[in-house]
């Protein structure tokens, strides 16, 4: 979690921090329940998701934050 180190040393309050956080949580929480669901035989988008799914979840993040 790079971007969470990174977004807690910028300098603007803890904004981005509090952006990044929620969005790790949320993320993490999808990837529990993708997992808890289809244990045995994800499907492709279901691994797409677990890849690349962090940059949406953080533009989400920071839209509902603001």
């Amino acid at each position: 979690m790079v971007v969470g180190l990174l977004s807690a040393l910028i300098l603007d309050d803890g904004t981005a921090a509090r952006i990044c956080g929620v969005a790790i949580v949320a993320f993490w929480a999808g990837v529990a329940a993708l997992i808890a669901r289809r244990l045995s035989s994800p499907s492709r988008v279901d691994i797409f998701l677990v890849r690349f799914g962090f940059l949406p979840v953080v533009v989400l993040a920071h839209s509902l934050v603001h």
